[in-house]
């Protein structure tokens, strides 16, 4: 099963003290250094694509980013199915985001400290002291669900395996 996510980030530049400070000359820009407001806070977003085999509690194993992706871009029918056993499919799918999601938590938590850990090497390398603080805002948005299943031997679509 592969899941779209949409993740919502709230950013807060949390600076070491107050008062303004000067970038160096060469970034050209000047940032407030007090305490940041609702103003100063930024959302972020970004789509995640993740993929799973298996269910909850039943050897559920997690893919690689990568390999989600590469699901993604790469998927096609080789076979039709019936309305009916697509319903019933994606009904069973959407049954099981629940016990997804400490899982999902966990991952959107993990892309949080990336973010984080990533706004960080860009202050640094600007000069810039302080920190941004990275909250993710619950829940994540389920965007889209892909079922991808097996081809049953012998089965296959009259055009040669083109969706």
């Amino acid at each position: 099963m592969l899941l779209l996510l949409r993740l919502r980030f709230l950013l807060r530049s949390v600076p070491p003290q107050a008062g303004l400070r000067s970038v160096p000359p060469q970034a050209g820009l000047r940032v407030a250094a007090g305490q940041p407001d609702a103003a100063g806070q930024r959302l972020a977003e970004e789509v995640l694509a993740c993929a799973c085999r298996g269910a909850p509690g039943a050897g559920l194993e997690w893919l690689a980013d990568e390999q989600a992706l590469q699901l993604l871009a790469e998927a096609h029918a080789d076979a039709p199915i019936s309305s009916d056993e697509r319903r019933e499919l994606v009904a069973h799918a959407l049954g099981l985001w629940t016990g997804l999601q400490p899982d999902v938590q966990q991952r959107v938590a993990e892309r949080a400290q990336r973010l984080a850990k990533a706004h960080q090497r860009v202050r640094a390398s600007a000069g810039l002291r302080g920190k941004v603080e990275v909250q993710p805002q619950w829940p994540p948005d389920l965007l889209g669900t892909l079922v991808l299943l097996p081809v049953p031997p012998g089965v296959g679509s009259p055009q040669g395996g083109q969706p």
